[in-house]
């Protein structure tokens, strides 16, 4: 039995996450029904942690939310000593407690994106402080601001792209989500929005490496398979993958142009191969 009963993500009882807290920095959320059980079970445990760690926790600055109507909201506030709030309210600058389909409680969060994460806006002060610093003197621009954001060996600074940098930051948890041991957020994302097929990676070699055309390395059959009429007109149809990728693109060689009646197979073949990415792997010693 638990003593402190949250709520069910997901809408499959046998791949649904109970959460009953949520950690983060100084702060804690904690989940419970609205019964005097559940409360005095909470405000046991506020008494024990304040016991074991000799931490004293601030219960004035403490406040409960009731989740639609809670007759008895108030003398379970007493058996805390906390105060009482209302939903919907804000946590860590975003809503919660609100309907998710309303516009308007994300009028603060645009408000905030406006003022501070508008990557024109950021990057102009930069770009300014570059040619200007501290002064408010205007100063010409010698070079251009994507000259700048270009990496060192490539004759720019290094600045960086703003939105380049947000992306791989959201990819990392992608990453994340794909690599990481099970935890609890991975949990609540899946018991949320279900689980797919995931990515699949695999090696082939380079020059003395596996070809396009023979081998089964794109789903379960063959290009030449799938595709006869581009085998039959390949350069050389036993040449390995990183012969047909150049440029971070594919590029199968052919013998001579396409006819009409090809032309559907090229473009449904390199429709098969665009979701496919090569990285090139590297020996370490």
């Amino acid at each position: 039995m638990q003593w402190i009963q949250g709520f069910s993500v997901g809408t499959n009882t046998e791949n649904s996450v109970a959460i009953s807290h949520l950690l983060y920095a100084h702060d804690t959320l904690i989940f419970c029904e609205a019964n005097i059980f559940q409360i005095l079970y909470l405000n046991l445990t506020l008494q024990l942690f304040e016991a074991l760690s000799g931490l004293h926790i601030n219960k004035q600055k403490s406040i409960i939310y009731p989740v639609n109507q809670v007759s008895n909201i108030e003398e379970l506030a007493g058996i805390i000593g906390c105060s009482i709030g209302s939903l919907p309210t804000t946590y860590l600058g975003l809503p919660l407690g609100a309907k998710f389909k309303s516009c308007d409680i994300w009028n603060g969060v645009v408000e905030n994106f406006e003022k501070r994460l508008v990557l024109k806006w950021l990057d102009k002060i930069r770009r300014d402080f570059l040619w200007e610093g501290n002064n408010s003197s205007h100063k010409y621009h010698l070079i251009k601001w994507d000259k700048v954001l270009q990496p060192k060996c490539k004759g720019g600074l290094g600045v960086g792209y703003l939105d380049k940098h947000n992306k791989g930051l959201l990819m990392k948890w992608l990453w994340r989500h794909g690599t990481c041991k099970p935890s609890l957020w991975k949990e609540v994302i899946n018991a949320k929005h279900g689980i797919k097929d995931n990515w699949n990676t695999k090696i082939v070699n380079a020059s003395h490496g596996v070809g396009p055309w023979k081998y089964k390395w794109l789903n379960n059959t063959t290009l030449m398979e799938d595709y006869p009429s581009l085998f039959n007109i390949a350069l050389d149809n036993n040449s390995s993958i990183a012969h047909n990728w150049a440029n971070d693109n594919w590029d199968v060689h052919l013998r001579r142009a396409v006819q009409d009646s090809e032309i559907k197979d090229l473009m449904e073949m390199l429709a098969d191969l665009r979701p496919t990415t090569l990285m090139r792997m590297f020996q370490t010693v």
